[in-house]
């Protein structure tokens, strides 16, 4: 049989604050513009970091219980920073001061279940507060003002976060990459790029690239798997027959296409009927369907699912995705990935995609060397 220790009272509540303690202390030196750096030490290497979230993960006490109270602090932080991604340090120390003022409640008699209900009325309190006086806005100044705080007051690398955030706005994406040489820059790409390559290498036109160049293409956004002809068939017939669609490119985007339907967008290809490439969603499961609306909202067009009233057969011009005058750029695939570039992005639009936005890699992406 395991041994175990049971800890009950004062005894068991000391410990786990003791735990609670050691990793507040630890996770609090680095709070704010002021904050100190904290060095641990992980395998064989050792690590400097001001990050409150990455201190909590490396604080393990050998007492058990105290690693008990250490998880407590971890769990806040840790949730900080996926929910706002920041806020940890800010975290772990609120968490300290409610857990030590309510064990010297309980000491002095108070009943833990009421001093719980009273701390869960108080936090929402608080946050309805904070949400009725939060700032919508931020000016230029501000925002530079937080990026170097949170580069450590590198003023080069502030600047240029400063610069992506004021050119993508509060509702873009921002990644970070290792530069390649000993200069930091800066590079902005207006457009949306899905992690998914073509289907066949016959789609290819530029053999250099590897890479298929759609000039002004239809786009068909499919919810629904392509498994024979007589579904493609009516697309092609469309394409081919209407004066104003004849000509130019057709795209198709779909969960997965069978070879019987590939061999024949393969030979319109091949035949110069129809200039065709295709690939599959991206995503999988709830997160495809989310990514393919998103789509539907940035390119126009229809996005046809089995819940739609209506199939290919009675498929429209509308329903092809994207106005010709939106696309300054042909729309390039290669074998890893799709782009579609885009003049500009309307503000209506922003606030529908917020919600899914970071599923793609990416739309209005701003990309940021950093040396390292």
């Amino acid at each position: 049989m395991i041994q175990q220790n049971i800890y009950m009272g004062n005894e068991g509540r000391k410990k786990l604050l003791n735990g609670v303690k050691k990793l507040a202390n630890a996770v609090s030196s680095t709070l704010g513009p002021g904050g100190r750096n904290v060095i641990y030490r992980m395998g064989n290497a050792t690590y400097i970091t001001k990050d409150g979230v990455t201190v909590a993960r490396h604080v393990n006490p050998p007492d058990v219980l105290e690693k008990m109270g250490a998880d407590i602090i971890r769990q806040a932080s840790e949730q900080s920073a996926q929910q706002s991604g920041d806020g940890t340090s800010t975290s772990a120390i609120l968490t300290e001061a409610i857990a030590s003022e309510g064990m010297k409640l309980i000491e002095t008699g108070y009943n833990p279940i009421s001093i719980q209900r009273g701390v869960i009325s108080a936090a929402k309190t608080i946050a309805n507060y904070i949400k009725e006086n939060i700032k919508q806005e931020c000016s230029p100044e501000q925002i530079h003002q937080i990026a170097l705080v949170s580069t450590n007051w590198d003023k080069e690398i502030a600047h240029l976060v400063s610069e992506a955030v004021e050119k993508v706005g509060l509702d873009g994406s921002i990644t970070i990459n290792d530069s390649r040489s000993n200069e930091s820059s800066s590079q902005f790409i207006a457009g949306l790029r899905v992690p998914r390559g073509w289907m066949s290498s016959y789609f290819v036109n530029n053999t250099t690239k590897q890479e298929c160049i759609l000039e002004n293409p239809l786009i068909l956004l499919s919810g629904i798997k392509l498994t024979n002809n007589q579904q493609i068939m009516p697309i092609l017939q469309k394409v081919f027959n209407t004066k104003e669609l004849r000509g130019r490119p057709l795209f198709i985007i779909a969960p997965d296409i069978e070879s019987e339907v590939l061999q024949t967008l393969v030979i319109n290809k091949i035949k110069g009927i129809i200039n065709i490439c295709a690939i599959k969603c991206p995503g999988y499961g709830d997160g495809m369907k989310r990514e393919m609306e998103d789509l539907e909202i940035t390119l126009g067009g229809t996005y046809f699912t089995e819940l739609l009233s209506r199939d290919f057969n009675s498929i429209r011009e509308e329903d092809f995705s994207l106005d010709s005058s939106s696309m300054p750029q042909p729309v390039s695939v290669k074998v890893s990935s799709r782009f579609f570039p885009f003049m500009a992005m309307s503000s209506e639009m922003l606030p529908l995609l917020g919600v899914n936005l970071n599923a793609f890699d990416r739309m209005l992406v701003h990309i940021l060397r950093i040396l390292s």
